[in-house]
């Protein structure tokens, strides 16, 4: 399985030099100042703050953050709201064999940072008003090089969640997207568009110490549509 629970900026091969000022987060918490190189073959060429050029694998990488990225949350293994009930129940969403999919093309490399940012895919779910949770996937799966245009695609399969939560009623909104932004800023350089699924569930009933299980898969409503996120339960 891919290791993709991490906010990584990927050109597969390469990314622009020109990019500034990253931090690169490892999982023993150790944090190093520099700039992201390439990325060839699941393995990191970073070069530090202080010149030297270093490999780091993959597996190793909790998060690359860069400097002037979208506003779009950061958090890649789930930002959850602490519950004010001592009591509190249980969401937990699952997703069954979800898959959506992400492409963009790069023309003549012009704006590619920018424009593989706006291919990210970002899963967020909110319980009521509250962001319970957010995953990201910044990782491009396929490179296609037509002439002067690059093709990226991303795909993303969300990850199960569970959340603690106030027991009532509320409403659950779950949200897979590109990140506004970038989607917004160019859009046509989706050639499918940007990618934007909704799901509304309303009422959601969460009762104290029990878990609501929903499950989320994909449908298409006809047989050339667009698929839709819907619940099963």
């Amino acid at each position: 399985m891919r290791l993709k629970k991490f906010v990584i900026m990927c050109a597969i091969v390469f990314v622009p030099a020109l990019i500034q000022g990253e931090v690169l987060l490892l999982k023993d918490g150790s944090e190093i100042q520099g700039r992201l190189v390439k990325f060839v073959n699941d393995t990191l060429f970073f070069e530090t703050s202080f010149g030297a050029l270093i490999e780091v694998p993959r597996e190793k990488v909790a998060r690359l953050s860069f400097d002037g990225a979208p506003a779009i949350p950061q958090a890649s293994v789930g930002a959850v709201v602490t519950p004010t009930s001592t009591s509190p129940g249980t969401v937990s969403v699952n997703f069954d064999n979800v898959k959506l999919s992400s492409k963009i093309t790069v023309h003549r490399n012009k704006n590619q940072a920018e424009l593989l940012r706006a291919n990210w895919i970002e899963c967020v779910v909110y319980v009521g008003s509250k962001l319970v949770y957010t995953e990201i996937d910044s990782i491009m799966d396929k490179t296609v090089r037509e002439g002067p245009d690059t093709r990226y695609l991303n795909d993303m399969r969300p990850s199960s969640i569970k959340v603690a939560v106030d027991p009532g009623t509320t409403q659950l909104r779950l949200f897979v997207r590109n990140p506004t932004e970038g989607a917004t800023q160019f859009a046509k350089s989706f050639p499918d568009g940007p990618l934007s699924k909704t799901l509304l569930v309303d009422p959601v009933t969460i009762n104290s110490n029990h878990t609501r299980e929903l499950v989320i898969a994909v449908k298409r409503k006809a047989k050339m549509g667009s698929p839709q996120l819907v619940l099963f339960e």
